[in-house]
């Protein structure tokens, strides 16, 4: 479908405007979808707000020359303070130099010098969710004298120039008072001496000339002498179920349960009792008592350990080593050393002393008896028919010792020889997988049971699956969290309504307990200058029962509401567009 026309019925066909029928156009609304192009009737003044221009001469019913104009094709004019085409706008079709082609022909030729605008389309910018960004600055005051708009301001150089809001005063009949009068000027007078008269500094005198009324009614305060059986009810009820201030016994505290994200809590163990088999200060005494203290102690005052049966090398200190004799003279007594049994005697070693010649090679005469030749090699000896040294170990010796030697590999305590550990031994591993676990520790019957009273895992958990907690008599407030429903639908509609209260919902029903937000606003009135009200399903537009004022192209928004408002006006036939997020 192919759309032409002509922005005016009236259309301005002369050859300097150049007017022809022209396509509409679209704009793409979404995917495959376009719609007509429309015309934002929000405009602006071009150039100056409040200086209007002026109709030059050369001017006619289609083409108005505005001397240096500022308008394009597009904008529009709008003659305001003009007594024969008052409120009139017209299309600028075309703007050659300062003359300005019309879409139409006006109604009348103007008159060189009527005032006129030139109006500028724009489209309002919103955010993004549709709130107005725009700032509505208030204007002036201005009333209408005699037909023609007038402005209330003072001037305070000049106060003869100030042009103050006309005021009237009417009497309780309805009828204007004339302050000019000099009984009325009398009567004014009169009433203002009277109430000066009644007042000292900043308080007014109350003179009480009739005796006050029987009963328990004072000057004030208020008292409260009974209250309903019902409410008396709920207090005692309330008073009941309240504990008194200070920490008391959890039977006597207000059960709460902490919320999933509650920051850390001071908890003190300080008086708590130990659980079944938790190991006591007494235990600890006593285990204390084994204890060594720390550094080298004799054999007596040592704990007994037993070295496992697979124990890495273990470093002793001594003896020396054949490069440190050899380094260093190591100076050794063995004056008060008993001699083992079987040790050879100073006269024994004399004797042989007597019977050893000087070390070295020697002649034949002056060695012993058998006489190894200086580069004798090996000489193959069998001593199996030889007999021991005196004092040699024999092999009832070394049986006795095999009986005292541990066989290789772990044994018990009994079959192992025992040792004390150097006073600088380094760390030994020790497994304590077998080891019996001493009196009064706690056991994994015992953690199990422990284990099964916590909750399964961490995070959020319902009432039941958590811990049953009393917070301190002086905790913080704990802070709560409002869970916001994410959005789901969206509706809107035209509503039409008037001096009945008609509900602010798009289906007229009563709104659903999960909408997020209601948008509203008022189409401005073509006629007069109708009063809107909102408020409960009872509201007016009158009397006590009037609700809150509102006002049209005004958008009004209420978040996470579902309450049920209803709106009505003094004007029958008035337009309300809603829109509604769950």
């Amino acid at each position: 479908m192919s759309i032409k026309g002509f922005p005016s019925q009236q259309k301005n066909l002369t050859a300097e405007a150049g007017l022809s029928n022209n396509y509409v156009t679209v704009q793409p609304t979404g995917s495959g979808h376009y719609s007509l192009d429309t015309v934002n009737k929000s405009a602006f003044r071009v150039g100056s707000q409040t200086v209007a221009r002026t109709v030059a001469v050369g001017s006619d019913v289609t083409m108005i020359v505005d001397t240096a104009t500022q308008a394009i094709a597009g904008d529009f004019i709008r003659f305001e303070q003009t007594a024969t085409m008052p409120g009139l706008e017209v299309a600028i079709l075309k703007v050659t130099g300062d003359n300005l082609y019309l879409s139409h022909k006006l109604p009348l030729a103007p008159t060189v010098g009527n005032e006129f605008y030139v109006m500028r389309h724009a489209v309002e910018r919103i955010a993004e969710d549709g709130s107005s960004l725009a700032t509505i600055t208030p204007s002036a005051i201005n009333y209408r004298r005699n037909l023609l708009l007038q402005e209330v301001f003072e001037d305070t150089g000049t106060p003869a120039n100030s042009r103050p809001l006309p005021t009237k005063e009417f009497s309780n009949a309805g009828v204007p008072v004339d302050l000019a009068l000099e009984s009325t000027a009398v009567a004014i007078r009169t009433a203002v001496e009277i109430i000066d008269n009644a007042i000292a500094g900043s308080e007014m005198q109350v003179d009480v000339v009739a005796p006050l009324p029987a009963g328990t009614n004072n000057i004030g305060d208020v008292d409260i002498v009974t209250l309903p059986g019902t409410v008396q009810a709920d207090i005692a009820a309330i008073n009941t179920k309240t504990p008194a201030l200070g920490q008391a016994l959890m039977a006597a505290s207000q059960p709460v349960v902490i919320a999933s994200n509650q920051s850390t809590l001071p908890i003190s163990a300080a008086t708590l009792p130990l659980p079944t088999g938790a190991a006591t200060e007494t235990t600890l005494a006593a285990i204390n008592t084994k204890l060594p203290a720390q550094g080298q102690a004799l054999m007596a005052a040592s704990q007994p350990v037993v070295i496992a049966s697979n124990q890495s090398a273990i470093p002793v200190s001594g003896p020396l080593t054949d490069t440190q004799l050899r380094a260093v003279a190591v100076p050794v007594s063995f004056a008060s050393s008993p001699l083992p049994t079987g040790a050879a005697t100073e006269t024994t070693l004399a004797a042989i002393n007597t019977k050893t010649l000087a070390a070295g090679q020697a002649l034949m005469a002056a060695s012993s008896p058998v006489v190894i030749a200086s580069n004798q090699s090996a000489v193959p000896i069998s001593a199996a028919s030889l007999p021991l040294p005196t004092g040699a170990a024999t092999e009832t010796t070394l049986a006795a010792i095999n009986t005292k030697t541990p066989v290789v590999g772990q044994a018990l305590m009994a079959a192992s020889s025992p040792v004390v550990i150097a006073s600088n031994q380094s760390a030994v591993p020790i497994s304590a997988a077998s080891l019996p676990l001493p009196t009064g520790a706690a056991t994994e019957t015992t953690l199990a049971a422990m284990s099964a009273k916590l909750p399964a895992t961490l995070g959020t958990k319902t009432s039941a699956l958590s811990l049953a907690v009393v917070l301190a008599s002086d905790s913080n407030p704990v802070p709560t969290l409002i869970q916001i429903p994410a959005a789901t639908g969206l509706t809107q509609a035209a509503i039409s309504f008037g001096t009945t209260a008609v509900r602010l919902t798009t289906s007229g029903s009563a709104p659903t307990g999960n909408r997020r937000r209601l948008q509203f606003i008022i189409e401005p009135p073509t006629v007069g200058e109708p009063n809107y009200f909102m408020g409960s399903a009872s509201v007016t537009s009158s009397g006590a029962t009037r609700g809150l004022r509102l006002y049209p192209g005004t958008l009004y928004s209420y978040e996470n509401s579902a309450q049920d408002f209803f709106i009505i006006s003094d004007t029958a036939s008035q337009t309300v567009f809603i829109m509604e997020h769950t």
